[in-house]
């Protein structure tokens, strides 16, 4: 996923033109036994998708002289991978997920480290999504998913509400919606 979105990066900036088709090109399909579905290797996936949000700004600097949307393509694939990052804490317990939410609430770094450290939480990304987020969570859509997130029980149904703040993706939606619909029973 996080290698995908690298090679898209570097074809999109260096690109100097491209062709379009009317045709549908790609379905997506939900496949419980995918590699990027499987909850075995959480942490291995959160990590890969941190390295590569890490190394988009020097590599859109080295990009920057031949492609003048770097930086902002840049920053909005670090947005999607902050969202992604968290959307992968969903299958885990509630505690993992309480770091970034104080993080975010407080855009206190040294805090939720702190918090993070005591539970022995899975995220050694909160520096990405805390300066990600700054930047994110003056709009009252992030205030709002952020103060219903901290009200939610379910890891869950609070990580997909909270990977909202980053990228409203319409699958994320469909996601809460067959989570609600199904009364926690189907988890996609």
């Amino acid at each position: 996923m996080a290698e995908d979105m690298l090679k898209f990066y570097v074809f999109a900036n260096l690109a100097q033109s491209y062709v379009s088709t009317k045709k549908r090109l790609y379905c997506y399909a939900l496949n419980t036994k995918s590699a990027t579905q499987s909850t075995n290797n959480t942490r291995q996936k959160i990590y890969d998708m941190n390295f590569i949000a890490n190394y988009l700004p020097s590599l859109s600097a080295q990009l920057a002289p031949k492609a003048p949307y770097a930086e902002m393509i840049a920053k909005n694939l670090i947005a999607n991978l902050c969202a992604l990052i968290i959307l992968e804490l969903r299958f885990l317990e509630r505690k993992d997920l309480e770091s970034i939410i104080n993080a975010l609430c407080a855009q206190n770094l040294e805090s939720a480290q702190a918090i993070n450290a005591t539970r022995g939480g899975v995220i050694d990304c909160l520096e990405l999504l805390t300066s990600c987020g700054k930047n994110l969570l003056y709009s009252t859509k992030a205030r709002f998913y952020l103060l219903l997130a901290q009200k939610i029980s379910s890891p869950y149904l609070c990580s997909c509400i909270l990977s909202l703040i980053f990228w409203n993706r319409s699958l994320t939606f469909v996601r809460v919606c067959a989570f609600i619909c199904t009364f926690g029973r189907l988890k996609l």
